[in-house]
């Protein structure tokens, strides 16, 4: 198995505890690294649709599910949780990008 699926099944897995788990101690700041560590394995052609989504959660996106009954709330935890570690991963897309452009020859 590579390094970048092992990578974003433990961000599957820490998203969906973070956010069903809420006592998880500093569970932000373990989305956070993860999230760091997942932005380096996106490949180059899908950045811009990781900070097409990242913004969008974070836009509001997370809520749109949370008037279901009964589930509403769970998705929309799950969707906040999902929306941190992509900004975080988002941040290390825009690093990367930065990178590559001073670098081209």
């Amino acid at each position: 198995m590579s390094p970048a699926k092992i990578v974003r099944i433990a961000n599957v897995v820490l998203i969906l505890a973070i956010a069903l788990i809420p006592q998880i101690p500093q569970g932000a700041l373990i989305l956070a690294i993860a999230g760091l560590a997942l932005g380096y394995y996106v490949a180059s052609e899908n950045r811009g649709q990781l900070l097409l989504l990242a913004v969008f959660l974070a836009a509001g996106g997370d809520g749109a599910l949370g008037s279901i009954p009964a589930v509403g709330d769970y998705l929309t935890a799950i969707l906040s949780s999902a929306g941190a570690a992509l900004a975080a991963a988002s941040v290390t897309a825009l690093v990367l990008i930065t990178y590559e452009r001073i670098t081209e020859d």
